[in-house]
């Protein structure tokens, strides 16, 4: 009976230790996830047309491609755009864009936005150029606006809610 016991709890043991030894903390179907682009991130800012209006341009990496990002939120429009990089220059090629008026709801403007812009340290500079081709009473507006964005901004936090 001694002998039986000691072999189930020797049998129990090396399963424990086996079990133990042979199972992982992470699943191996997790994807890894991999920063294609060094000017991936959120960056909260301003332009110098509007220099009130305090935004975030979201800057997140292609699926498949390290030369292309999606950026959205250019000129506080929540467009969703592509666009080249190179090291740390970004260049959004001239898109066509629909967008709401801000002071007018009822107004869409159709039109075509581009931007040239780079990434120093944790800062993302934009040089914005919008084209309203139609809508609203201004039917042929070009506006150049420089957005300036903080990678590393941090928002105020409520503790304990």
């Amino acid at each position: 009976m001694r002998k039986t016991k000691s072999l189930l709890l020797l049998t129990l043991l090396a399963t424990a230790t086996a079990s133990l030894t042979l199972s992982s903390c992470k699943k191996d179907d997790d994807p890894e996830i991999t920063i294609l682009s060094p000017v991936a991130g959120d960056y909260k800012g301003t332009e110098d047309c509007f220099p009130d209006d305090h935004y975030i341009v979201h800057i997140y990496n292609t699926a498949d491609q390290a030369n292309k990002v999606h950026i959205d939120n250019v000129y506080n429009i929540g467009e969703h755009l592509i666009a080249d990089v190179n090291g740390t220059n970004i260049t959004i090629q001239p898109t066509e864009i629909e967008t709401p008026s801000a002071s007018n709801p009822d107004t869409t403007y159709i039109g075509r936005i581009s931007a040239t812009g780079s990434v120093s340290g944790s800062i993302l500079t934009l040089t914005v150029k919008v084209e309203a081709v139609t809508g609203g009473t201004d039917n042929a507006y070009v506006g150049e606006c420089k957005f300036t964005g903080d990678r590393d901004y941090r928002e105020p936090h409520l503790q304990g809610g």
